[in-house]
């Protein structure tokens, strides 16, 4: 295969020749409602084997297993033997995770978690995985990208979550909060993602990526990272990977929002055309209807595309901070004993964001108010106004109802009082920034839901209403138990 310079990449680019990034071993699947990604082949883990030894530090023998998977990973883990004739070195034991990924956004994924990661260690006290090798790109044996770092000790909080006390409950939403204000200290002049400054494929996948000209920017403080185009789901997900498009670095959140617009519309109209040619070919599978659907899509995000200016009308000097967007309660891990945080994992995808977007509440904590004047007139008890006293038990919620068989109802409700009241935790201290800030919130809700099949037609009329004037900000209705607020 021939080596391309970085003057002759840029010249195929010029010259429109250039292929789009492979993503083999990947396959889109379209559903009813959702897009998922699927394994065209598995890992061969003997593979695997021999990329860890070649990379992790001498031992006589590494045992090998598959540990998890998500959505567009595999993990294998990697557990040293242990001498047996001297168990005080059990505890100094380190154990090893290779990340195998789907070529989701190729190159750049891989490539900024390793950087984010390698920077946080630079610069915070998170407790971060290592990484002790990588390859950004899937020409190797294994054919696909991989990160090679350590284990960090602990289990995820979802396993201890259940049987938690109360009061050890807010003790780790603190700590939580405590972590991300560490991840939020170092500020940034652009969004976009972060790259290590030497890595010598970087020109050429950027050259590719970007429409505009714009460059890797080496951070002032630490030249030995970059900002570079931002690498998170809503920009690479699915075709968009394909289809023309600005990733950034972005001065303003203005430019970010304009940006996914852009490629909202752009995917969606090339999707039209996929399934325009499947339609014309007889393919049953799809109908007129799904093309007036994507129109539809197309449609919302003009509208909304003409309201960035006004919600993001103050965005001169923004900074941005790391963004990690996907805290769950498996993402976060915690000592079983003293149930301290030891661990927050699966770093990937995180970006330079504003700090309107950053300081939301992390995923695990996701729920809706709950109306207490309802509450009270339907179950007789009321939400705790004190943070340490604990949500209401689910037999307070029955009451004196016996007869009841079914306590779904109940407890999905205890556990969205216990979800409200720890957000109240989280955002002890005011952090919202003002209505402009919520206001921005709310919007960028409707960007990222316009191209879903069950919310887009919510979001059209939504952006109908703003553009003739109608309140942005959702209202609450008293005669619900359940408020879902977009603030």
């Amino acid at each position: 295969m021939e080596e391309l310079s970085p003057e002759s990449f840029s010249d195929r680019i010029d010259q429109g020749r250039l292929p789009p990034p492979s993503q083999r071993g990947l396959r889109w699947e379209y559903g009813l409602f959702d897009i998922i990604p699927r394994w065209e082949f598995e890992p061969d883990i003997e593979v695997v084997r021999h990329i860890g030894l070649i990379h992790l530090p001498p031992r006589a023998h590494y045992a090998v297993s598959k540990f998890a998977e998500g959505a567009f990973n595999k993990l294998f883990l990697f557990s040293p033997s242990l001498d047996m004739g001297d168990p005080s070195r059990e505890s100094s034991v380190v154990e090893y995770i290779m990340r195998v990924a789907l070529p989701i956004d190729p190159y750049f994924k891989t490539a900024t978690e390793v950087a984010t990661l390698k920077f946080l260690e630079r610069r915070t006290f998170m407790p971060v995985p290592r990484v002790v090798a990588y390859d950004a790109s899937s020409q190797n044996e294994l054919q696909f990208e991989w990160i090679i770092m350590t284990r960090l000790p602990g289990v995820q909080l979802k396993e201890a979550w259940t049987s938690m006390p109360w009061d050890q409950k807010i003790s780790v939403v603190a700590q939580l909060r405590e972590h991300l204000d560490e991840l939020h200290k170092p500020r940034f002049k652009k969004a976009g993602s972060l790259y290590l400054a030497n890595e010598p494929h970087a020109p050429l996948h950027w050259k590719f990526t970007s429409n505009h000209g714009r460059d890797f920017i080496p951070l002032e403080d630490n030249p030995d990272f970059a900002i570079g185009p931002i690498s998170a789901l809503p920009f690479c997900y699915a075709n968009r990977i394909k289809v023309p498009s600005d990733r950034g670095p972005f001065s303003d959140s203005s430019q970010m929002v304009k940006a996914l617009l852009n490629i909202e519309m752009t995917s969606a109209l090339d999707r039209k055309a996929t399934l325009a040619v499947a339609i014309e070919q007889g393919d049953n599978e799809y109908d007129v209807e799904d093309l007036e659907e994507l129109d539809e899509t197309v449609d919302a995000s003009k509208i909304l595309l003409s309201l960035v200016d006004e919600f993001f009308n103050d965005v001169e000097d923004e900074e941005f901070v790391l963004h990690h967007d996907d805290l769950s309660a498996a993402n976060i891990l915690v000592d079983p004993k003293t149930l301290e945080i030891t661990g927050i994992v699966d770093w990937e995808c995180t970006s330079l964001q504003p700090l309107w977007t950053a300081i939301y509440f992390p995923q695990f904590l996701d729920g809706p108010e709950i109306n207490n004047a309802n509450l009270r007139l339907n179950f007789g008890v009321e939400v705790p106004t004190d943070l340490s006293t604990p949500p209401p038990t689910l037999q307070e919620l029955l009451g004196a109802r016996e007869d009841v068989e079914d306590t779904e109802l109940q407890q999905e409700l205890r556990d969205n009082i216990e979800k409200m009241l720890l957000r109240r935790v989280f955002t002890k201290e005011e952090r919202s920034g003002g209505e402009s800030e919520k206001l921005r919130r709310v919007f960028m809700n409707k960007v990222l839901q316009v191209d879903s099949a069950i919310t887009f037609r919510r979001v059209l009329s939504w952006a109908e209403r703003v553009r003739e004037g109608g309140d942005p900000l959702p209202q609450k209705d008293e005669e619900v138990l359940y408020f879902w607020s977009e603030q």
